[in-house]
Parts: C-alpha cells; structure tokens; sequence
C-alpha cells in the first residue's frame, strides 16, 4: 500500500490571537494651486518641507517618513456661451498633490502630529492605519491556534469514523 492509497482526512484549522497597536500610520497630503505648474510646486514644496521639519522636530525619525505619493494635474475652466452652447475648456491653472506616510510609534503623540500638521498646511488626509511594529510573535500565536485547532478537528473526525489519526502528511 502507497501513501497514494491511504485515506486522509483534510481540515482547516483557525486560530486567533490579538494585540494592542503600537503604533500608527498616518496619510498625508499638501495640496496646492498655481496659474502655472512651477507656482503650484514652488508652494506645494515649501509647505511640504515645513510640515516635514516640523514632524522631525517633534520626533518622527526619517525611516518613518516616505512620500506616498505625488501629482501634478492641469485645471480647466468649461464655459458656456450666452446661448448654452459649451466653449472649450480654458486652461486657469495647476494643482499639485504631495503625499507623505508618517509612522507615529509614540501613539500619545498621534493628535498632536495631526494637529501640527494641518496647522502647517496638510490638507488632504487618507486617514490613520493602526498596527503594530513587530507583530510576528503574534502572528506565531495565531498560527499555533490554528494548528491545534486542525488537529482537534482531525482527531473528532477520525474517532466519528471509527480510525485513528496518523502523521500529519501536510500543512498549508
């Protein structure tokens, strides 16, 4: 008899396991407008290193800052004539979008970041990410849970059939 031959018996297991955040990751975003793409950076970029001089000051080390993001978009104007009929889009300026993610692991400081920021010009947020930084003891946890949970499973299986459980042939 072959391996190939013997019956099995598959089961999911599932396992929990849960921790407090330690930390958040926020979205944020400057964004400005010019009459030409060049005005439109020149204010989008100095209030960009504002707020990133201010969250450095204020603790956020540089590993925890990374651009998440920018453009760089025309802005048109569609008018109308006097009888209704469209006119083509006129061309009034640009508007510039730069993104930042900011991990704040000191989470007693996560309102005054925010606050900091959009006092200094963010105003465009994706909202606030909780997680932790080193979760994979944790994960370990959960995975150890589900594991004991499959072979409960397989051994209540087994006995309602009338066999007995043999080596575990696979796990996934």
């Amino acid at each position: 008899e072959t391996d190939k031959d013997k019956a099995t018996i598959v089961v999911a297991g599932e396992g929990r396991a849960t921790t407090a955040p330690d930390m958040a990751v926020l979205q944020l975003s400057v964004v400005k407008d010019g009459k030409t793409a060049r005005e439109a950076l020149d204010a989008n970029n100095k209030t960009m290193a504002e707020v990133l001089k201010a969250l450095k000051d204020g603790g956020i080390a540089d590993r925890d800052l990374q651009t998440s993001g920018f453009m760089l978009n025309p802005q048109y104007s569609y008018p109308t004539n006097t009888d209704g009929s469209n006119r083509a889009p006129e061309l009034i300026g640009y508007q510039v979008t730069n993104g930042v993610s900011v991990r704040v692991r000191d989470l007693a400081k996560l309102g005054e970041v925010i606050d900091k920021s959009v006092s200094l010009g963010v105003n465009q947020g994706g909202g606030v990410q909780f997680t932790n930084d080193k979760p994979e003891a944790v994960i370990t946890e959960a995975r150890k849970a589900a594991v004991a949970d499959a072979v409960e499973k397989a051994k209540v299986l087994a006995e309602a059939a009338g066999v007995s459980v043999g080596k575990i042939v696979n796990i996934s």
